[in-house]
C-alpha cells in the first residue's frame, strides 16, 4: 500500500503544477484552484494511506475517477494535447488500477519493529 500512497502523492505534485501551467496558459483561476484543491487532496490522501486508512483508498479512487474524466474529456473532445490531457489521463487510469488492486486485498498486518 505504500508504492500506491507514494504514486498518489507524485500524482497530486504533478497536478499542482498542472494547474499553475494551465493558469499561464488559460488565464482560468477556477480550474487552477480545482487543480490545486484536488492535488492536496491526493497529497493528504497518499500520507493517510501510508498510516494504513483504508477510507482512503475509496477516496483515491473517486478522485481518479473525477480526474480520468475531466481530462479524457478535454483530450475526447477539445483535442488536448500531450500535456497535460493524455498523460494525466493515462496517469489517472493507473491510480484506478493500482489503487483497485489494493482494495481487494486484505488489510495490512502491522508491523512491530
Amino acid at each position: 500500500m505504500r508504492s500506491v500512497a507514494l504514486y498518489q502523492m507524485l500524482l497530486g505534485i504533478l497536478l499542482l503544477v498542472v494547474s499553475f501551467l494551465g493558469l499561464s496558459e488559460e488565464g482560468s483561476t477556477v480550474l487552477m484552484v480545482g487543480g490545486i484543491v484536488i492535488g492536496l487532496d491526493l497529497i493528504f490522501l497518499g500520507l493517510r494511506m501510508q498510516k494504513g486508512w483504508r477510507p482512503s483508498l475509496t477516496m483515491s479512487l473517486i478522485v481518479g475517477l473525477i480526474m480520468a474524466g475531466y481530462f479524457g474529456k478535454v483530450w475526447l473532445i477539445d483535442g488536448g494535447e500531450f500535456f497535460p490531457a493524455i498523460l494525466m489521463t493515462i496517469l489517472s487510469i493507473l491510480s484506478i488500477i493500482l489503487v483497485t488492486i489494493i482494495m481487494v486485498q486484505p488489510k495490512e498486518r502491522k508491523r512491530d519493529f
